[in-house]
């Protein structure tokens, strides 16, 4: 349910990228498995796009 949700926020909001992110960030305290996703995403050498 949390990486539905933190996609959610990551690809469907109209947040802007920081916004998203941060928010994403607040909910990967309480989750690993959208921590690991963040990593993964900040790990990326070419970006990600929406």
């Amino acid at each position: 349910m949390s990486k539905r949700f933190a996609f959610k926020i990551l690809v469907k909001s109209k947040k802007s990228h920081k916004e998203a992110v941060a928010q994403v960030a607040e909910l990967a305290k309480e989750y690993d498995e959208v921590q690991y996703l963040l990593d993964f995403l900040s790990k990326s050498e070419r970006g990600w796009v929406r």
